[in-house]
């Protein structure tokens, strides 16, 4: 008779070496570890957010000060959407059995004393450095990376953010989801591109979230 626990464990421990994962045991052994793919939590955040922006005026509306954390002011909203879409994705994560999670606790990048790897940032370079430094920057994308463009010069401080949807390598495109591009009243929605465009800066892969089953619980590692 097969030993159910350890063949979970051990298929646990295959789905833990594949590249990119978002996965759990229905059945998870105690101390069990599941390696979850932020970037693809954070990806299926903003694939239900299409269709929302600007409302009212440039740059304002509900849903823009929903990805800014409550500022009230005109933002360039694009960095702050996908700050936004990390954050929900990495709740999902911690948060398996669906709740929900007050955003303010976000304001110290924690959550039940479980560090959050990244930190919000409203300047798309900077989101872009920081996610690349928490994981890793990437010649060839995957859904779920973060992908940063000049803004105006290069070498500017200014630059647009936007995160992989799919990707095809034969004909050198991909595909990303995006906020705040275009006129008012700009939306979230999907945009394609070609490797190698002139403005495009790069791609930054978040890291992996890795939990341990405790109890019952899937808490963070480490």
């Amino acid at each position: 008779m097969t030993n159910l626990p350890r063949f979970i464990g051990e298929l646990s421990r295959t789905l833990k070496s594949l590249p990119r994962r978002l996965f759990v045991s229905p059945f998870p052994p105690e101390g069990a570890e599941i390696g979850f793919d932020l970037g693809l939590a954070a990806l299926e955040v903003a694939e239900e957010n299409m269709g929302r922006g600007e409302e009212g005026a440039n740059n304002q509306g509900r849903w823009v000060q929903m990805y800014t954390r409550g500022m009230t002011r005109p933002v360039l909203w694009c960095a702050a959407f996908m700050s936004y879409c990390f954050e929900e994705g990495y709740i999902r994560i911690l948060c398996r059995n669906g709740k929900k999670l007050h955003a303010e606790r976000f304001i110290m990048n924690e959550y039940q004393g479980e560090s959050y790897p990244l930190r919000r940032s409203h300047r798309a370079k900077t989101l872009y450095r920081i996610v690349g430094e928490a994981g890793a920057f990437v010649d060839e994308p995957l859904p779920g990376d973060l992908a940063c463009w000049h803004r105006g010069v290069k070498g500017s401080r200014k630059g647009h953010v936007g995160i992989v949807h799919h990707v095809d390598v034969q004909k050198k495109r991909f595909w990303t989801i995006e906020g705040n591009r275009g006129v008012f009243p700009a939306e979230v929605d999907v945009f394609k591109h070609v490797l190698g465009e002139p403005m495009l800066l790069g791609f930054a892969r978040a890291p992996i979230i890795d939990l341990v089953e405790l109890d019952g619980v899937w808490k963070k590692k480490g």
